[in-house]
């Protein structure tokens, strides 16, 4: 049987099947499989952005070790999503204020929404249907396209204040999003009808978001309140996770098969910035990178089968 290798970006599970098989034609127990606990070590590898200095996109193995620059020469990366199927990274750059793709070893660059953005933050992808979702932060909407960016949709235009990062259940059909003024976390349908606001309360600076679509939770970073929190996807049983040494988190990726959470801190000095990973229950927390980050935004997992 061919590997099929799962993307994990931003807590989205995404199954890359082999030819002739779709998850949602995958027998119960291939796909029950994949919800229970790992034990042994995973392999893989994160992606993260890095703005400040030097304004590049790098990755390493899961372990934070072999680390390599993938896409250099920006001005201000702010977020990154992955389509393995086709070998290419997306980002936005909030100071260029463009969303671009290239190939996965940098080559090909392309830009893709070079017009009517400020801020572009979050991003995401629903390959399902080949499209792009993405925050503005300025200009406090959330639009989509498709992924050569063409087609072009706003979608939620009023009613927020400076949203920051976003996730999508593609199955579901709905896409989340944190709001850093408002100190809100909310929901709609993928079209952006059906507005839900689930955290209104007890945020300071929401930023980054991540779902747990197996156990029905979602994850995020505060960083004004200086902790990691979770709840279920509706905002009901909201819990604190990690509560002790962080400054400022902000990005935040989930291993939702190995159960750990990655996220990154910006520290107590600027280039002091650190990713680190813990289980779901906060414990065994370890730092695997700490020198040479400023401002990481944006996480991504790829996780070997």
């Amino acid at each position: 049987m061919k590997s099929i290798p799962i993307l994990l970006v931003l807590g989205l599970l995404l199954v890359m099947s082999p030819p002739g098989l779709a998850l949602r034609d995958a027998p119960a127990p291939w796909v029950q499989g994949l919800c229970e606990d790992v034990s042994t070590p995973r392999s893989g590898f994160i992606y993260w952005t890095n703005s400040g200095r030097p304004d590049i996109i790098e990755r390493a193995n899961l372990d934070g070790s072999s680390r390599q620059t993938v896409i250099s020469g920006l001005e201000a990366p702010r977020d990154t999503a992955l389509d393995l199927m086709r070998g290419q990274i997306y980002w936005t750059d909030n100071r260029t204020a463009t969303v671009e793709r290239a190939n996965l070893d940098g080559s090909d660059r392309e830009p893709l929404i070079t017009t009517g953005l400020e801020e572009p933050r979050g991003i995401a992808l629903d390959l399902m249907r080949g499209q792009m979702y993405w925050v503005d932060g300025n200009r406090a909407r959330i639009e989509r396209a498709n992924l050569n960016g063409s087609g072009r949709q706003p979608l939620i235009t009023s009613g927020l204040e400076s949203p920051f990062d976003i996730a999508l259940d593609v199955e579901g059909g709905q896409m989340y999003w944190t709001d850093l003024l408002s100190g809100t976390i909310e929901r709609a349908n993928l079209d952006g009808s059906g507005r839900q606001p689930l955290i209104t309360s007890g945020l300071v600076e929401p930023r980054g978001i991540a779902l747990d679509l197996m156990r029905g939770q979602m994850y995020w970073a505060d960083s004004g309140t200086d902790l990691i929190e979770r709840a279920n996807l509706d905002g009901s049983n909201r819990v604190p996770v990690i509560s002790t040494e962080l400054v400022e988190p902000r990005a935040i990726a989930l291993d939702v098969v190995g159960r750990q959470m990655y996220w990154s801190d910006e520290g107590t000095e600027r280039g002091l910035g650190t990713i680190t990973r813990a289980r779901f229950n906060g414990s065994d927390r370890e730092r695997l990178i700490n020198t040479g980050l400023e401002f990481v935004t944006g996480i991504v997992l790829v996780l070997d089968p």
